[in-house]
């Protein structure tokens, strides 16, 4: 039986933490018009990290607060490990992530094993995605969700390889698509630049 394509909510890179971590630790790349960030781990290694955060008694694992301390947070992250500077993209284009961050403890959500296919589980267990547009040239929300849309649509779509090679390495990922463009893409072009991308993170994992 065809693995469904899904991209559901336990798939998406939204922990605050995790996404300090991956611009502090991880790697990145580009593929005009998309700048990649992306963090590799042992899947051991994170699943002592939920425990350990599951255990500090609060419930929280440090994942941004609603209203205005989102923005505030993701552009104090972005200068401070220097993303504006050395990635290519300017403050305003990385607090366009700030749409990707939400309340609520993401880790707990995986591993409390909610019920869906065995593929959706699996996607969960060893990639995580977030995808992100800028303010600077896009200044209408509308403009910068129909982005994300196609970023997610072209990713959902073209995820399965990697997700199968990061399950036979026991690793897991977390990565990050930034939209650093000044047009709004057609779907075509989307899926074909995230092709790309998806295709170096296979060589980044071989």
């Amino acid at each position: 039986m065809q693995q469904r394509s899904t991209f559901n909510k336990r798939e998406k890179l939204k922990s605050r933490k995790r996404i300090e971590l991956l611009f502090k630790q991880g790697k990145s790349f580009s593929v005009f018009p998309y700048r990649v960030y992306f963090l590799v781990r042992p899947l051991e290694e994170t699943s002592a990290a939920r425990d350990s955060a599951r255990g500090s008694g609060n419930g929280q694992t440090g994942d941004a607060g609603a209203n205005g301390g989102v923005e505030g947070a993701v552009e104090g992250m972005a200068l401070a490990t220097g993303v504006a500077v050395g990635g290519g993209v300017d403050a305003a284009e990385v607090t366009g992530m700030s749409d990707a961050l939400e309340s609520g403890a993401l880790a707990d959500e995986i591993a409390a094993g909610a019920s869906g296919a065995a593929g959706e589980k699996l996607a969960a267990g060893v990639v995580q995605a977030g995808f992100g547009a800028g303010s600077r040239y896009f200044k209408k929300a509308v403009d910068r969700n129909r982005i994300k849309r196609l970023g997610r649509e072209a990713y959902r779509l073209q995820k399965a390889p990697l997700v199968r090679q990061l399950t036979e390495k026991q690793l897991r990922m977390d990565v990050f698509f930034i939209y650093t463009g000044k047009e709004l893409p057609a779907y075509q072009l989307v899926s074909e630049k995230i092709a790309v991308a998806l295709q170096k993170l296979l060589k980044e994992t071989a």
